[in-house]
């Protein structure tokens, strides 16, 4: 295929909009503190759903996949980076996407943010109302064949692994200027 690498895109992605409801600080390292978030704000709409993808997630080939996937965080009117935190003074916004090609992980994560009265980051201070959550749709790659190969540039907005299986059965991790 001369290089190129076939992508499939499907599942769907919201954008999340919150508005900080006090002066707030959140370390530069919060990953693991939008996942937290992710899991309260399920458990909201499905207690039984936000354990079973926190516990045991979705297996496959011996695998434990978490079945979504987040972005930075976009932060906007004078919030701004101090040291190693994000200072995200009152009534400014943040946002971040989120996305699952599992429908109802999508569902269960809207339906709780409507639930929310308040939306906590990393400690219960730093406080958010949520301002807007909307449904990004997928956009539309090709039409016809789906064995066609398409060249699609952009830019990822949170980290991708890639790897594959040696000869000898390792997994290897590839670099981005790896083949």
């Amino acid at each position: 295929m001369g290089g190129r690498r076939k992508l499939i895109f499907s599942g769907m992605r919201l954008e999340v909009n919150l508005i900080s409801s006090g002066d707030n600080q959140l370390s530069l390292n919060y990953n693991h503190f939008i996942a937290g978030l992710i899991y309260r704000v399920i458990s909201l709409h499905s207690e039984r759903f936000a354990r079973r993808i926190h516990s045991g997630g979705f297996k496959l080939n011996g695998k434990v996949f978490k079945m979504f996937t987040f972005s930075k965080i976009f932060y906007f009117n004078g919030a701004h980076v101090e040291d190693s935190h994000i200072v995200i003074p009152s009534n400014s916004e943040i946002s971040f996407l989120i996305s699952s090609p599992y429908e109802e992980f999508v569902k269960d994560f809207a339906f709780g943010l409507t639930k929310a009265d308040k939306i906590w980051i990393s400690e219960q201070k730093n406080l958010y109302i949520l301002k807007s959550v909307e449904v990004i749709f997928e956009p539309k790659i090709f039409d016809g064949d789906p064995k066609e190969v398409i060249e699609v540039e952009g830019v990822f907005i949170s980290p991708l692994v890639v790897s594959k299986v040696d000869a000898l059965g390792r997994r290897i991790f590839l670099g981005c200027f790896d083949a």
